[in-house]
C-alpha cells in the first residue's frame, strides 16, 4: 500500500544475526535482489554492489584499476568513518611510543647490569688481559652478553605475545568500545611484526652494554688485581 510515509510491503523474518555492534545490527536487513527490487521500484536495476577483499589493503590499487576500465563511482572502505581510522592509527603511533619508551628503559636496566658486573669481575678482566686478551676481545665479550640477554628476552617475549594472542584469538575476553565499530579485539599474527621488535630489542640491548664493554677494557691488570688482592 501506499501513504505519505512511502512504500510499504510485508516480509518474513527468517533469522536475526547479532553482530554484536548496534551502530549496524539497528540499521541494516538483508534481502533477496528481487525483492529489494520491487521494494524500492527499480525494475531490474542495482542502486550498488559492494566487493570483499581478501587483502582489503589493496583497496586503492583495485580502484584505480576499475577507474581506469569502467566508469563507476567507488567509494573506498576507508572513506567510512574516516575519523575512527584516524583516531586508530594516531594510537597506534602512542603505543609505538610507549613500547619505544619501555625498551629505552629495558636498555638503560640491561646498562646498570652489565656495568655492575664489570666492577665485580675486574680480576676476571685482569686475568683475560694478562693471559694476553686485548681490548677489542673484552670489548666483544660484554656486546655479546648484553646481546645474549636481549635475545633471551626477545623469545620470551615472542612467546608469551603468541600464548596470549592465541588465547585472545580463540576466547574474546577483552571487549571494546563501540565507537571503534568492532564486537572483540581482532588477533593478526603478523610475523614481520615479531621479527622488528626482537631485531629492535637486540639493537637497543647491544648499544645497552656499549659503554659497560668499554670500561671493561680499559680495566688495568695490574690494578685489577691488586684492588682484588687489597680488598681481600
Amino acid at each position: 500500500m501506499d501513504d505519505s510515509f512511502g512504500q510499504f510491503q510485508k516480509f518474513k523474518v527468517v533469522g536475526v544475526y547479532d553482530s554484536g555492534l548496534q551502530h549496524y545490527d539497528n540499521r541494516i536487513g538483508v534481502m533477496s535482489i528481487p525483492a529489494a527490487q520491487q521494494l524500492f521500484q527499480l525494475g531490474a536495476a542495482v542502486t550498488g554492489l559492494e566487493i570483499g577483499l581478501y587483502k582489503p589493503e589493496n583497496s586503492a590499487k583495485i580502484a584505480d584499476e576499475m577507474l581506469a576500465k569502467y566508469n563507476l563511482s567507488i567509494k573506498q572502505w576507508q572513506a567510512f568513518n574516516r575519523k575512527v581510522f584516524a583516531a586508530m592509527e594516531l594510537e597506534r603511533v602512542v603505543i609505538g611510543v610507549i613500547v619505544w619508551l619501555v625498551a629505552l628503559v629495558a636498555g638503560f636496566n640491561i646498562l646498570t647490569t652489565l656495568f655492575i658486573s664489570v666492577i665485580q669481575k675486574q680480576k676476571d678482566i685482569s686475568i683475560l688481559k694478562a693471559l694476553g686478551a686485548n681490548n677489542k676481545q673484552i670489548i666483544v665479550l660484554f656486546i655479546k652478553q648484553s646481546i645474549f640477554m636481549g635475545l633471551s628476552g626477545g623469545v620470551l617475549g615472542i612467546f608469551l605475545a603468541y600464548i596470549i594472542s592465541y588465547v585472545l584469538e580463540h576466547y574474546q575476553f577483552v571487549k571494546i568500545p563501540e565507537v571503534y565499530l568492532l564486537a572483540s579485539l581482532p588477533v593478526d599474527y603478523d610475523w614481520r611484526v615479531y621479527g622488528a621488535v626482537t631485531l629492535a630489542s637486540l639493537v637497543v640491548c647491544a648499544f645497552a652494554g656499549l659503554y659497560p664493554a668499554i670500561v671493561a677494557s680499559r680495566v688495568i691488570p695490574t690494578e685489577g688485581l691488586a684492588g682484588v688482592t687489597a680488598n681481600e
